[in-house]
């Protein structure tokens, strides 16, 4: 592989009432904002409130604060996913003879060190794997376990004894070494929350370890054995049965049954709890969690949970298992915040809708993997890397990835970035974690395509993380592109943060949202956002919950699809709502539909798409050349204005690089902050030419200029004197 080499904070007016002192320990003022008018109040990391609390929310929204804190834009992190499947990580000679030296080994880290991410997510490379206890293999994650190298023969997922235990954390901490000293900030194994695997009548997996349990308890600080056998902390469906989420309980290849295990059973928590430290012993940062809130257990610890909360597990199951996740995240970073006398990263896989804001109040990075399950894995098209592709026939890449297409198009991921912004909570991001349209360097990156879609992310998502490489990046060549990319986009932006950081959406078009509603909104939500697509629009997706009626009258045109639960303030804003919005049970039966014969979803569209498109032309902030390809989003706060200007006729493809026909000429209308006076209009773009200063005329709130050429990916910076 080769690779080619190449903030301010919003200033904003402060309510002085204690808030200086809570914006000193938070290191950033969150103060009233001439932007939008717009205030910050303070975020719920409970689960979903109660009716006392709803009706608090609301006189609290009538009174010009929002119910949530809303979310400040920031740069994207970049992330790289290494699962290792391929068995390298731990084959570094510091745990021979058990694993040998690898030349492999070097090559991962020469190609680390020419550009290591800010977050590496790597496999089981635990000391003790989540779901067996100490075990041969390494890397991979529930579903695999590659074999080792040098132990040809042996069966990757046997026990090691305690000796060999001690050679598989000398080699772990010596890759954690390396990893950091190769330039990563952050790097998280992988761990599963449910899943444990085992042959209860053999005794084998995860039965195994636990019945000699003694042999490691006191050289690995185990502590004694838990009570009771660990088929007791599987999840149990309402009749006390054993619930099996996935399987189905059947047993795989080695004999071995996936349980599903319960995060509030003690003998559970507590394996996980010990994970972790040893997790945090070697040095990691923290953890990577798959399967995040696959929990539907009705034990009797999770009804010991619900009566504490003051409901009834049968009533309100949903609203009980997010607390027990919130609550494990909160214990599984104490355990290894206190082994490191700091703090510990939490990421994890969570691809449901529900409680996206309530989960990324605790998670510092929260992967959506393709599009969130439900009805929006179905009916979204999104999830395939971004980039413009011939027609693909024989390719499922539409429709949950049941059909091929017969025309080129533009794959994008554009509503699944914005959505994400709209589901932020209070502390993390979100990772798209997107799948290649088909394998070979046909369908990988290039450096404009990977350049495209990190910046997708990072502008019209606010922030999100998306990866843009395949399952071996470090190993195989068809990464070059997606490397180069990475590189062109990350070495820009941190040389100009200010233009990421700090900033609220300050489109002309607001979809307002409701992320904890019903999904038939969201559906329709999308419908019009795929309505308003390529049509020179500022387009922004909003949470409802945190608006004010000072940050939506900004707004040309709110559109609030569905009909969702709306705070009264809300309801005496000029809104455009559909006549005849989707309903549940619609999109309920579409998606039983697809469930039960694969076939393509069909599902009704509504009016509401027509009419904000007729609505909305006369918001028009770009003029484009026909049939471009351009988007743009705008962010703003008391310093500037920024327009990112995306190209999204950007080809995939290895061997495509370099093939991109600019867009030229754009004409470009900004309503302004009021009261704002424009000092300077900069135009900057990822190519490498330098900065340029554009003519403009401003009259009132409206600012006009133009930008000469958009190749991939270009930022106008409008500078407020």
């Amino acid at each position: 592989m080769v690779i080619l080499q190449a903030p301010r904070i919003n200033l904003l007016k402060f309510a002085a009432i204690g808030g200086l002192l809570l914006a000193s320990v938070l290191g950033v003022v969150l103060v009233k904002s001439k932007v939008g008018q717009r205030w910050f109040g303070s975020g719920h990391n409970s689960a979903a409130p109660d009716k006392k609390e709803k009706g608090e929310l609301a006189e609290s929204q009538a009174g010009g604060q929002p119910a949530r804190r809303p979310s400040l834009s920031r740069l994207a992190p970049d992330v790289v996913r290494d699962y290792s499947y391929n068995g390298v990580h731990l084959l570094n000679g510091a745990g021979d003879p058990l694993y040998a030296a690898d030349a492999r080994y070097k090559t991962f880290l020469e190609r680390l060190r020419q550009l290591p991410p800010d977050i590496l997510i790597v496999g089981k490379e635990a000391p003790l794997t989540h779901s067996l206890g100490p075990i041969l293999s390494f890397g991979g994650e529930n579903r695999t376990f590659p074999p080792v190298a040098n132990r040809k023969g042996e069966d990757a997922r046997r026990q090691l004894t305690p000796d060999e235990l001690r050679l598989r954390i000398k080699a772990t901490e010596r890759f954690v070494q390396d990893v950091h000293s190769a330039g990563v900030k952050t790097v998280i194994p992988y761990i599963s929350p449910m899943t444990m695997l085992g042959n209860k009548s053999g005794r084998q997996g995860f039965f195994q370890f636990f019945d000699s349990w003694d042999k490691y308890a006191q050289a690995f600080d185990l502590g004694a054995r838990p009570s009771g056998d660990p088929l007791d902390w599987t999840q149990r469906d309402k009749k006390g049965e054993t619930y099996f989420r996935m399987g189905g309980g059947s047993e795989d290849d080695h004999g071995l049954t996936r349980y599903s295990m319960c995060v509030n059973n003690p003998g559970w928590r507590r394996w996980q709890m010990i994970v972790a430290d040893w997790i945090a012993r070697v040095g990691y940062d923290g953890v990577w969690m798959d399967n995040v809130l696959v929990h539907r257990c009705y034990d009797q610890y999770c009804q010991a949970l619900a009566k504490e909360m003051g409901t009834d597990l049968s009533r309100e199951p949903d609203r009980v298992w997010l607390e027990s996740y919130l609550r494990y995240f909160d214990d599984l970073r104490h355990a290894g915040g206190t082994r490191r006398h700091g703090d510990f990263f939490l990421g994890g896989n969570y691809i449901e809708l529900p409680f996206q804001r309530a989960v990324t109040d605790k998670l510092d990075l929260s992967m959506v993997e393709q599009v969130w399950l439900g009805a929006a894995r179905i009916l979204w098209p999104g999830g395939v890397w971004t980039g413009y592709y011939p027609a693909l026939p024989n390719q499922k890449v539409l429709n949950n990835r049941t059909e091929g297409t017969s025309e080129a198009r533009s794959f994008n991921n554009l509503w699944i970035a914005q959505l994400a912004y709209a589901m932020r909570g209070d502390r993390g991001v979100h990772l798209l974690a997107g799948a290649a349209a088909g394998k070979g360097p046909e369908f990988a990156h290039n450096e404009d395509s990977a350049t495209v879609a990190l910046a997708e992310g990072a502008t019209f998502g606010g922030g999100v993380a998306v990866q843009v490489v395949g399952q071996y990046p470090f190993h195989s060549d068809n990464d070059v592109g997606a490397f180069k990319g990475r590189e062109r986009f990350f070495t820009f932006a941190r040389a100009h943060r200010e233009l990421y950081e700090q900033m609220l959406p300050a489109g002309d078009v607001a979809i307002v949202v409701f992320p904890d509603q019903e999904a038939a909104a969201l559906v329709e939500a999308q419908q019009v956002h795929q309505a308003l697509l390529w049509s020179g629009l500022l387009v922004d997706v909003l949470d409802g919950d945190k608006q004010t009626p000072a940050t939506l009258s900004r707004y040309g045109l709110v559109v609030v699809p569905g009909r969702p639960a709306l705070p009264q303030w809300m309801k005496a804003l000029p809104l455009l709502q559909s006549p005849d919005p989707l309903s549940p049970e619609e999109v309920r039966d579409v998606k039983k539909s697809y469930q039960k014969d694969r076939n393509a979803p069909q599902l009704r569209q509504t009016k509401l798409s027509g009419m904000a498109v007729e609505k909305a032309a006369a918001l028009r902030a770009l003029t484009l050349p026909q049939d471009s390809l351009v988007e743009g989003c705008a962010w703003a706060n008391d310093q500037r204005m920024v327009l990112h200007l995306l190209n999204f006729h950007v080809p995939i493809g290895l061997a495509n690089g370099g093939k991109v026909t600019p867009v030229n000429d754009i004409d470009v209308q900004l309503k302004l902050p009021k009261g704002k006076t424009v000092r300077q209009v900069k135009i900057y773009s990822t190519d490498g030419r330098e900065a340029q200063t554009a003519t403009f005329k401003q009259g009132g709130d409206t600012l006009k200029f133009k930008v000469a050429s958009v190749r991939v990916y270009d930022v106008c910076e409008v500078v407020f004197r």
